[in-house]
């Protein structure tokens, strides 16, 4: 399980970290391979809130963070995205080769809150779930191939009520 990040030193011996890649969770021979969070871009320690993250060292001594340092004891880092707090999360789920594979939710970027899609994933395309509206109401419940209706499925309108429920192909009623 890992959260990377790359840290490399300037002329005054301060530390600058930078995150490798937008995936935190299990990897197997240096793959995403298991539970996993992948997010989208990082925003700027401006961008956020001042108690959106803390960061905390081995004896539990809080670090501080001024001015863009990060200093703990004897080492200071300059910080220029933050380690966790205000990352855009996008998929929550199972991976498997630096693939999302397996069961797993994407979300919105507009409203973090707000699922697109739950269910099955397969080489990081949807295969079997739940497909939902903006506003988190559920519209189609199904079997998909290249991100199109395709299978069995239910179609439902925005009140909830089933619009269609029989087979699809290629995103169309069949």
């Amino acid at each position: 399980y890992a959260l990377c990040y790359e840290l490399t030193g300037d002329r005054n011996n301060n530390l600058r970290y930078s995150f490798l890649q937008n995936y935190d969770g299990e990897y197997d021979k240096g793959k995403w391979s298991g539970e996993g969070i992948l997010y989208t871009e990082f925003p700027s320690l401006e961008e956020l809130a001042e108690d959106d993250f803390v960061f905390y060292g081995d004896d539990e001594e809080e670090v501080t963070i001024e001015d863009n340092v990060m200093q703990f004891g004897d080492i200071s880092i300059m910080t220029n995205i933050p380690m966790i707090g205000g990352l855009k999360v996008i998929y929550i789920g199972e991976f498997h080769k630096d693939e999302a594979s397996g069961k797993g939710t994407s979300y919105s970027l507009e409203n973090q809150k707000t699922a697109i899609y739950s269910g099955e994933f397969k080489h990081s395309e949807c295969i079997k779930g739940k497909k939902y509206n903006v506003d988190g109401s559920l519209l189609y419940e199904g079997e998909f191939k290249d991100k199109k209706y395709h299978g069995k499925g239910v179609l439902y309108n925005p009140d909830g009520s089933v619009k269609y429920k029989g087979k699809f192909k290629n995103g169309d009623i069949k």
